[in-house]
């Protein structure tokens, strides 16, 4: 149906609209992907202030160093 209908419509201009509705499609995609990298990075950003909000209030809550290397241990294995 829609091969008949680019056929009989291609005198009339169908060809560029189809063009220009593939490249519409492509800057959409492409707005996705910077969306989603913008995002991601965001992402990263919340967890590097998350762990380091922790590791602030392991300095202001354990002053002893020895309790602190084991506090360290498991945050960075978070």
């Amino acid at each position: 149906m829609w091969g008949n209908i680019f056929l009989e419509n291609n005198l009339q201009g169908a060809k560029p609209m189809f063009i220009l509705a593939c490249w519409s499609l492509f800057a959409y995609e492409r707005e996705c992907v910077d969306m989603l990298i913008y995002f991601n990075l965001n992402l990263n950003l919340i967890q590097y202030v998350t762990f380091f909000a922790m590791e602030q209030a392991v300095n202001v809550t354990l002053p002893s160093n020895e309790w602190k290397h084991s506090v360290y241990q498991a945050l960075t294995k978070w």
